[in-house]
């Protein structure tokens, strides 16, 4: 037959409106109920604690919730883990460790964090503020070094097998972060932008958007991927087998870069002008474009490509079997270039 053991203790003050605690024990089941009107449920050893008008539930040796401010905090600890949820101002923190994992999660000021670490994983800097939402997910000897979300902005990160990632955001903006195999991914977004980094396969993919921003980064199998765009820009970065791309845009630009098999692919554009660069099979395409321009660049089979455009004009390089390609463009002219 379950045993309950029921303990009440009532606190009397001198206002009518004050509100009783009391103090509920079932099993290893214990909850609290404050004088501010908080609600702490601490079960099989974890660690509860609520205040005005707020929820906090920790489940587990390990387990640790903390809510305030009309906030909801839950925390769950298994299997050798440690979790902390910690919530205030009308927020609400979830974290969940599993399998000799760490969460160290808080959430304040109208926002929502949700954190899972499973299998020898870390979560270490997991924070939301000002009407801000962040998700993270590492597992399998995986470490989200930081994911934070602030001044109305979202950060999602999802690090697996024995991968590191760091995802923050901040002034209206989204930061995407994904990081697979053995690989590294970074995402940094700042005033109304948008960064996306993904790295499989012992990769690095990083992308820093600013100013009303877009950046793109994909790495794959032993590749870098860099985008870093700037001042209402975008920039698209994709790198694969063993190969480079970096994207650089500013000032209303576009740069796109894509690297495949031992290549580069390198771009860089200003002033409202676009570069894309193109490199495959032990290539290397470079493109430089500025003041309202556009530089194309193409290389493939061991072959180099060079596009440079200025001043209103446009270039285009295309290289083949070994051979070179260059093509420059100044004060509104064209020069395209191909090579057999």
């Amino acid at each position: 037959m379950l045993t309950t053991v029921l303990t009440l203790t009532f606190i009397l003050g001198f206002y009518p409106n004050m509100v009783h605690a009391a103090t509920f024990t079932q099993g290893s089941r214990h909850i609290n109920l404050t004088p501010q009107g908080g609600v702490a449920v601490s079960d099989n050893g974890g660690n509860a604690t609520a205040t005005d008008n707020s929820v906090a539930v920790a489940r587990g040796n390990g387990a640790l919730s903390d809510a305030s401010g009309q906030s909801t905090a839950v925390s769950t600890a298994q299997d050798n883990s440690q979790s902390v949820s910690m919530a205030a101002d009308h927020s609400t923190a979830n974290s969940n460790a599993n399998d000799d994992s760490l969460i160290d999660s808080a959430a304040v000021n109208h926002s929502t964090i949700n954190s899972n670490a499973k299998d020898n994983s870390l979560v270490q800097r997991d924070s939301a503020g000002d009407h801000s939402t962040v998700n993270s997910n590492a597992k399998d000897n995986s470490f989200i070094i930081s994911s934070t979300g602030s001044d109305h902005s979202t950060a999602n990160s999802n690090a697996e097998n024995n991968s590191l990632l760091t995802s923050d955001a901040f002034d209206h903006s989204t930061a995407n972060t994904n990081a697979e195999d053995n690989s590294l991914a970074v995402s940094v977004a700042g005033d109304h932008s948008t960064a996306n980094s993904n790295g499989k396969g012992n990769t690095l993919a990083t992308s820093g958007a600013f100013d009303h921003s877009t950046g793109n980064a994909n790495g794959k199998d032993n590749s870098l991927a860099a985008a870093q765009p700037r001042d209402h820009s975008t920039a698209n970065a994709n790198a694969e087998d063993n190969s480079l791309a970096n994207s650089i845009p500013s000032d209303h630009s576009t740069a796109n870069s894509n690297g495949k098999d031992n290549s580069i692919g390198f771009s860089v554009a200003s002033d409202h002008s676009t570069a894309n660069a193109n490199g495959k099979d032990n290539s290397e395409g470079l493109s430089i474009a500025s003041d309202h321009s556009t530089a194309n660049s193409n290389a493939r089979e061991n072959s180099v490509a060079f596009g440079l455009a200025n001043d209103h004009s446009m270039a285009h390089a295309t290289a083949n079997k070994g051979t070179t390609a260059i093509a420059t463009a100044d004060n509104h002219q064209t020069s395209v270039v191909h090579t057999p």
